[in-house]
């Protein structure tokens, strides 16, 4: 009964769209304390996941409805690394962490349990910051243009955030430069 913002709604677009350093231009966020923003710019997730939660959850999700920015197919958090740099039509971003849900999700889906539902799958989908402006369409090539030279697995950073005893993760973690300072300050305390 309460009103409540969000921009977790979706819908494919043919682009050309521009990517800027806040994300793609037109873009909103319900709540930019906890969205969006340059270490939270641009959000994939992969379309092999989609099969998954097809057999998952009564309502068939449709491309869009976990409110990624971008679709991939075949680039998602176990392949991709903190710090990685991929190549989206003429912009550059950087992976910069996972994907921890918050009530939106539970809303778009009508049900609290797809954030439990959503973490234990180890399905995170993957944030970016933008190093380099640039457009996008549907078609545009996505690519790993740099590997981090510390390899630390998108999945091990998200499982490091999740249980409090992977110190040797967390460490890792923040030795990369350019962690979120929110999830920096998480793993400091």
């Amino acid at each position: 009964g309460k009103d409540l913002d969000t921009a977790i709604y979706k819908k494919p677009e043919s682009g050309p769209l521009s990517i800027g350093f806040d994300g793609f231009d037109g873009d909103e966020q319900g709540d930019k304390r906890f969205h969006g923003g340059a270490y939270k710019a641009v959000y994939s997730y992969d379309l092999r996941h989609y099969d998954y939660w097809k057999n998952e959850l009564t309502e068939v999700p449709v491309v869009g409805a976990f409110g990624e920015n971008i679709t991939t197919e075949g680039l998602d958090e176990s392949q991709l690394c903190l710090g990685d740099e991929v190549r989206v039509g003429s912009a550059l971003l950087q992976v910069n962490q996972p994907r921890f849900p918050c009530s939106r999700l539970a809303f778009r889906f009508g049900t609290n349990d797809i954030i439990k539902q959503f973490l234990k799958s180890e399905r995170y989908g993957v944030y970016y910051r933008v190093l380099e402006p640039g457009e996008v369409s549907v078609d545009s090539k996505i690519a790993i243009e740099k590997k981090h030279r510390k390899a630390i697995p998108l999945n091990t950073i998200a499982k490091a955030k999740l249980d409090a005893k992977d110190l040797q993760a967390k460490g890792f973690a923040l030795e990369f430069e350019d962690l979120d300072p929110v999830w920096k300050k998480r793993f400091q305390s």
